[in-house]
């Protein structure tokens, strides 16, 4: 029975049995960065083991933690705000060439409003507020929010990337093709912290 409570022993086995072999360090991790949360203390459903091999298997093509984190934050398995906005500080220094990547950015929200055309967007330059920031003070901007103002930031970012990302302009001109989701999810959530207005008592 799918919901028959197991140890993450028994899960272990289950995920390998289906090809996947899970050590106890590699579900240790899965667990403490709430990929995989107690159904009881010490234990899971049989049937957790689908999300399991989930996490599991991306680590092909995404091989750091933190980055699946961020990948895998959906409604079924939510993500604790806490750690994924850790997810997201501890992703900051290995985005390489922040500020192309924020200038593609700025050029598809151009493109998606039709506020310009592709050969417009292509000549502008970046504006200095969106600059990125130092490595320490860029994950200092993400510390400001508690974790309940954090999770409702997060919400919309991750419905503005799919929006954005699939808009047929955008979509057409390619522009944001080379960025991975994770970091343009990081780059739209930059965006939404540096406007502390929703929340008049911060000063960032």
């Amino acid at each position: 029975m799918s919901n028959e409570l197991v140890s993450g022993w028994e899960l272990r086995q289950e995920a390998e049995r289906r090809g996947v072999p899970v050590s106890g360090k590699q579900f240790g991790h899965v667990v403490r960065w709430g990929l995989l949360p107690e159904r009881a203390p010490g234990r899971w459903q049989r049937g957790d083991v689908e999300r399991l091999i989930e996490v599991v298997s991306l680590g092909k093509e995404v091989r750091q933690l933190h980055r699946r984190v961020i990948l895998l934050r959906n409604l079924n398995w939510p993500t604790p705000p806490d750690l994924l906005r850790q997810a997201m500080i501890d992703t900051i220094p290995s985005i390489a060439a922040p500020q192309r990547k924020t200038l593609a950015l700025y050029h598809a929200i151009q493109l998606r409003y039709g506020l310009m055309t592709e050969a417009q967007v292509a000549r502008l330059p970046i504006p200095p507020s969106w600059r990125p920031l130092p490595t320490s003070e860029w994950q200092q901007r993400f510390r400001w929010p508690t974790s309940e103002e954090f999770e409702y930031i997060a919400g919309p970012v991750y419905t503005d990337e799919r929006a954005l990302r699939y808009n047929p302009l955008v979509d057409r001109s390619g522009i944001l093709a080379p960025i991975p989701k994770e970091e343009l999810i990081i780059l739209l959530m930059t965006r939404q912290l540096s406007l502390p207005s929703q929340f008049p008592e911060h000063d960032v």
